[in-house]
């Protein structure tokens, strides 16, 4: 009989980068939660998001410059595909990016 490693490993784990990203440029714990529901399909509490990263900050865990840019230009092209937006020039009432940013 083998003991396997049976340490937890969160379901945010996944959306680590992308949770700092957000909670870093501003978001809420009940917005973080809301967008990880709404695009992801996860259900997380804003409270277990708040634990997520006290531990990961905690342990000095960040993504790089490289990483966070992905994850932003990622998110970028996401938003760009789902609700038809245009960069800079408006047309038919469609939101400008340029003004999200």
């Amino acid at each position: 009989i083998s003991m396997k490693d049976k340490r937890f490993n969160s379901k945010l784990i996944p959306f680590s980068h992308l949770i700092y990203v957000l909670k870093n440029d501003g978001g809420t714990y009940r917005g973080i939660s809301e967008y990880l529901k709404k695009e992801y399909a996860v259900n997380a509490s804003p409270k277990s998001i708040f634990q997520f990263l006290k531990v990961r900050n905690h342990r000095g865990i960040k993504p790089s410059l490289e990483e966070i840019l992905e994850i932003k230009n990622r998110e970028l092209i996401k938003m760009v595909q789902t609700e038809n937006v245009t960069l800079g020039n408006k047309q038919n009432n469609e939101p400008d990016i340029l003004g999200i940013l």
